[in-house]
C-alpha cells in the first residue's frame, strides 16, 4: 500500500496553474538563450493591412525579461485579458439565473427521454450544430459561454465534462480552423499572401466536413465507451461523471410552456449575437449585454425575484473563478515572449530551413512552423500578419502556389488551438468544465493526431494538384 501511494506521489501531474507558471519560467529563461530580433511591420496603402516586411529581419539589443517582468506576468496578462474575462464573470452570472429556473434542464430531459436508446444522437446534433457556428464565425472566442450548456447535456446523458468540452468547444474550433470563410484567418490570410479571397472554398469545405465527421465518431466512441462503463471516463477519479454513467432521463411531464420559452429567448439572444457578429462585427462585450436582457426577461417569465437573481448571478460568477484566473495566467506567457523580443527571431529561424527540402516536405514544415507558432501567437489575426509575409515569398522562391502557405498557416493554427496553454479561451473552457490540462490532453492529443495525419494528406493534395 505504500509502495502504491508513492508510486501516485511520483507521477502526479501539478496543477494547471502551476504548469501555467513554469511556462512562464520557461518562456523567460528563453528571453535570455533566444537573441532578440524584429521584422519592420509596413502598412500596405492599398489593403491598409499592417504586416512584416518579409526582408527586414535584424537583431536588436538583447532585451532579456527582468524579475519585474516575470512578477508582473500574470497581472499584465489578467489586463490584456479583462475583455474575456469580463464576459466569462457576466454571462455565466446572467446565464445561471437562467439555469435556476430549471427551465433547461427539463427541456434537455424530456428531448433525452423522447430519444431513448438513441440519446446519444444528441451528440452529433450539437457538434454540427457548433462546428457550423464555428466555421461562419458566429462563435469563437464566445463559445465560452456555451459550455455551462455543454455541462448540464453530458451530466443528463450520464457522461463527463471532457465530452461536453469536446461538443462545444472542439466542435467550434474545428469549424473555425478549418472555415473556408472566416474573415481574420483565412481571408486576412488570403489578402496578404495575394490570392484571390475566397479562392479554395470548395476544398476546404471538403476539409471541414471530414474534421468535423472525425470529430463526431472520435467523441461518440468515447462517450459510448463511458455509457458501458464509468470507470473508462477520463475523469473517473475526480468524480467527474454523473450517476456513475447512467443516463438521466427524468420525465417528459415536468416539461411546461415557459420552459420552452425560455429557452427560445436564450437561444434568440444567441441568435442576435451571432447575427450581429457577422454583420457589425460586435465583440464579446455585446454577448454580456445580451445575456442581461436574456436574464431580466427569463426572471420575468419565470417570476424570479430581484433578490433571488443576484444570489444565483453571484453563484455563476463563483463558478467561474477558476477559469478567469487562468484566463490571465495564460496570457502571461504571451507578455513574456513580448517582452523578450524574440518571437520573431524564432520565425525567423525557423522559415530558413524551407528552401533547403522539396515542395511537399516545405508545405508540412509551413504546417509545423505554423503550429509551433501559435503558441507564441494565440491570435489567429496577429499570427497572420507576422507570419503570411514571411510564407508567402518562401512558397514562391520553393515554386510553390501561394495558397499553400494560407493552408499550412490556417491549419497549424487549427491543430493548436486545442490544446494550447497559451489562448486564453481554451484554458477558460478547460477551467469551466473542471478538466485538468493533462486529463485534456490525454483526451486531444490523440485526435489532434489524427487531425495532422488529415491536414498533411491535404497539404500533399494542394502542392500536387492545387485548389
Amino acid at each position: 500500500m505504500g509502495e502504491q501511494t508513492k508510486k501516485e506521489k511520483k507521477f502526479k501531474i501539478p496543477d494547471t496553474y502551476v504548469l501555467v507558471t513554469i511556462f512562464i519560467m520557461v518562456a523567460a529563461i528563453l528571453t535570455y538563450v533566444v537573441p532578440a530580433g524584429e521584422y519592420d511591420m509596413i502598412t500596405n496603402p492599398e489593403t491598409g493591412l499592417t504586416v512584416a516586411d518579409p526582408n527586414s529581419y535584424h537583431r536588436i539589443e538583447q532585451s532579456p525579461v527582468t524579475l519585474e517582468n516575470v512578477l508582473l506576468a500574470i497581472p499584465m496578462g489578467m489586463n490584456k485579458s479583462a475583455g474575456v474575462i469580463n464576459m466569462l464573470f457576466l454571462v455565466s452570472g446572467f446565464l445561471q439565473i437562467v439555469n435556476d429556473t430549471g427551465a433547461i434542464d427539463r427541456l434537455v430531459k424530456a428531448i433525452i427521454q423522447k430519444l431513448k436508446d438513441k440519446s446519444i444522437l444528441v451528440i452529433p446534433i450539437i457538434i454540427i450544430m457548433m462546428s457550423i457556428l464555428g466555421a461562419i464565425g458566429a462563435v469563437v472566442n464566445g463559445v465560452v459561454a456555451f459550455v455551462p450548456l455543454g455541462l448540464i447535456i453530458a451530466s443528463k446523458l450520464g457522461m463527463d465534462s471532457i465530452v461536453a468540452a469536446a461538443i462545444i468547444f472542439v466542435a467550434t474550433y474545428t469549424g473555425f480552423g478549418t472555415s473556408p470563410i472566416y474573415p481574420t484567418t483565412v481571408q486576412l490570410a488570403q489578402k496578404i499572401a495575394d490570392v484571390p479571397v475566397l479562392s479554395g472554398f470548395e476544398f476546404r469545405v471538403v476539409i471541414t466536413v471530414v474534421t468535423t465527421l472525425i470529430l463526431i465518431l472520435y467523441t461518440t466512441h468515447y462517450a459510448i465507451r463511458i455509457r458501458r462503463d464509468h470507470s473508462k471516463s477520463i475523469l473517473a477519479d475526480q468524480g467527474k461523471i454523473n450517476q456513475n454513467g447512467a443516463v438521466d432521463y427524468g420525465t417528459q411531464e415536468d416539461l411546461k410552456v415557459k420552459d420552452i420559452v425560455i429557452v427560445g429567448v436564450l437561444f434568440a439572444g444567441f441568435g442576435v449575437y451571432a447575427y450581429g457578429t457577422l454583420k457589425f462585427g460586435w465583440g464579446t462585450e455585446y454577448m454580456s449585454g445580451i445575456m442581461f436582457a436574456i436574464a431580466i426577461v427569463t426572471a420575468i417569465i419565470a417570476k424570479v425575484s430581484p433578490e433571488q437573481m443576484v444570489k444565483s448571478f453571484i453563484s455563476g460568477c463563483k463558478g467561474v473563478v477558476y477559469a478567469c484566473l487562468i484566463t490571465g495566467f495564460a496570457t502571461g506567457i504571451s507578455y513574456i515572449l513580448d517582452e523578450g523580443k524574440i518571437i520573431h527571431t524564432i520565425i525567423y529561424n525557423l522559415s530558413k530551413p524551407l528552401s533547403y527540402v522539396g515542395n511537399v516536405f516545405s508545405s508540412w514544415l509551413m504546417l509545423i512552423i505554423n503550429t509551433i507558432l501559435n503558441f507564441l501567437i494565440p491570435s489567429g489575426s496577429g499570427q497572420a500578419a507576422v507570419v503570411m509575409p514571411l510564407m508567402a515569398p518562401l512558397s514562391d522562391i520553393v515554386g510553390m502556389d501561394r495558397q499553400v502557405a494560407v493552408c499550412a498557416y490556417q491549419w497549424g493554427d487549427f491543430l493548436t488551438n486545442l490544446f494550447n496553454p497559451t489562448s486564453g479561451t481554451t484554458m477558460a473552457v478547460l477551467g469551466l468544465a473542471g478538466i485538468p490540462f493533462n486529463k485534456w490532453l490525454r483526451f486531444i492529443l490523440p485526435l489532434v493526431g489524427i487531425f495532422l495525419v488529415v491536414v498533411l494528406v491535404a497539404l500533399l493534395f494542394v502542392v500536387n494538384v492545387g485548389i
